[in-house]
């Protein structure tokens, strides 16, 4: 029993000293808080407040106090949503093409602290695709609308979820660059 004891105190003084930090912490960049400014969009195609939303519940999960004051005080998460493009893309099957939109979307990102200094800025490319509704009833257009707002919805949750991930890892990685020699593993001084 002690034996045991003595043993998984070394594995854990070992591990501990090896120089293995968490990979994201709770607020990037060491903001108090962050607010989510609404993407602006150089075509409307109606995404920048689904995005806003889907960022929101992805910073709020990971633990980010996030602000909702007109004038922030801690970090500010913004972006442009360059551009949105729909195009036709049949999709084949069996003896016949299936007509199909998809849509492309680019966007740039920022993230700022409270001097508005830029702490980090990432560009993206991002396609969903969506079905147009065959029947030529008066409310297959509708469908069609409504087909293309789920493919919105899920181009604004995979970007949020690429943005949270990208903004953590890179305040883990500059963290880790930022540490003094003495803590950083394997240092060697002379």
């Amino acid at each position: 029993m002690f034996s045991k004891n003595i043993f998984l105190g070394v594995v854990l003084l070992t591990s501990a000293s090896c120089g293995y930090r968490p990979l994201s912490s709770a607020t990037p960049f060491n903001a108090t808080s962050v607010t989510i400014i609404p993407f602006h969009e150089n075509e409307p195609v109606g995404l920048s407040q689904s995005l806003a939303n889907s960022l929101a519940i992805q910073l709020a999960q990971s633990g980010v106090a996030l602000s909702k004051s007109l004038k922030p005080t801690g970090a500010t998460l913004s972006g442009n949503i360059k551009s949105a493009a729909i195009v036709a893309t049949p999709t084949s099957a069996v003896d016949s093409a299936i007509p199909s939109f998809q849509i492309n979307l680019k966007l740039a990102v920022k993230f700022k602290d409270s001097k508005g200094r830029i702490l980090w800025q990432k560009s993206y490319t991002l396609s969903d695709s969506f079905l147009q509704d065959l029947d030529r009833q008066p409310d297959s257009v509708l469908v069609t609308e409504s087909n293309r707002r789920v493919a919105l919805t899920r181009l604004s949750q995979a970007a949020a979820q690429q943005i949270h991930s990208d903004l953590m890892i890179s305040n883990s990685l500059q963290s880790s660059a930022q540490l003094p020699e003495s803590e950083v593993p394997n240092a060697t001084t002379n």
